[in-house]
């Protein structure tokens, strides 16, 4: 049978082993949150990098940006986005609008205005 000096050895040691991985997991946490840390730099960089160069293609100083298809396809693609962008503006100017207008009818509205962007999207 195993003594209470035993169990109470066999105690610490667990908590010895359960605070040795506390500290491995801190220090995990650590090293991930400066990794994610780092990623979100890298992002922010990158989508400078890319706003540059969209600055450029878009003022016609690209040089021979110009000339590649894959940057006037990005270019394309981006000049779609902003125009999408500015068409759920208005929808939400429009929606919110009539919701000043009329306050009895604001949950009738956006039903009205959901079905907005559906027809430019046509186009």
């Amino acid at each position: 049978m195993i003594t209470k000096e035993e169990i109470r050895e066999q105690i610490r040691t667990r908590f010895a082993e359960v605070r040795e991985r506390a500290r491995v997991l801190a220090q995990a946490l650590r090293v991930r949150a400066e990794i994610a840390a780092a990623k979100r730099r890298l992002r922010s960089a990158c989508a400078g990098l890319g706003e540059e160069v969209y600055a450029r293609l878009s003022a016609q100083k690209g040089g021979s940006l110009q000339d590649d298809p894959v940057l006037q396809e990005f270019r394309v693609r981006i000049d779609g986005i902003h125009a999408e962008i500015r068409q759920h503006e208005r929808a939400l100017a429009a929606i919110l609008e009539g919701a000043k207008a009329s306050p009895a009818g604001a949950g009738e509205q956006p039903a009205a205005g959901g079905d907005e962007p559906e027809g430019p999207a046509e186009s």
